[in-house]
């Protein structure tokens, strides 16, 4: 069991580098003359250098307290699942993480963000889609 949760946490991760790798190479949707969307490639993109909030540090929020098994430690160094997934990222990316606290009922307000992503158990709805983006969901709660 346990091998099979480790595993599991290595695809997730996996296809979390992936997601933000594809999202560094996107291009910014901008209107084209005559009214339609502008197209491209992502030819030019280096994925080697993603665009973050502060140059070469991946700045991760999550709400004080987290909780385990999703989170354990302290705030320098978090562990545990979203923890370990978040430190995983940003290996795969070469660079340093930084722990920023965001209170939970901010991390899903519409609006700029000081932080490159939110790892804080959010339950993804049709209203918090309209404030912000998410990733594929990795986690249901069906309560």
């Amino acid at each position: 069991m346990q091998e099979r949760t480790w595993t599991m946490r290595r695809v997730a991760i996996g296809l979390i580098i992936v997601m933000l790798l594809v999202a560094a190479c996107a291009e910014e949707e901008t209107a084209a003359p005559g009214g339609g969307s502008g197209g491209g490639s992502a030819a030019g993109c280096d994925t080697s250098n993603p665009p973050l909030m502060e140059e070469g540090v991946l700045t991760v929020a999550t709400d004080r307290p987290a909780f385990p098994p999703w989170f354990e430690g302290n705030p320098k160094r978090y562990s545990g699942y979203e923890g370990d997934l978040a430190t995983e990222i940003a290996k795969g990316l070469g660079v340093p993480i930084k722990w920023v606290v965001e209170p939970f009922n901010k991390s899903f307000a519409p609006g700029d963000k000081d932080y490159d992503f939110d790892i804080n158990q959010i339950s993804i709805t049709p209203e918090r889609k309209q404030a912000v983006d998410f990733s594929d969901g990795y986690f249901d709660n069906n309560q």
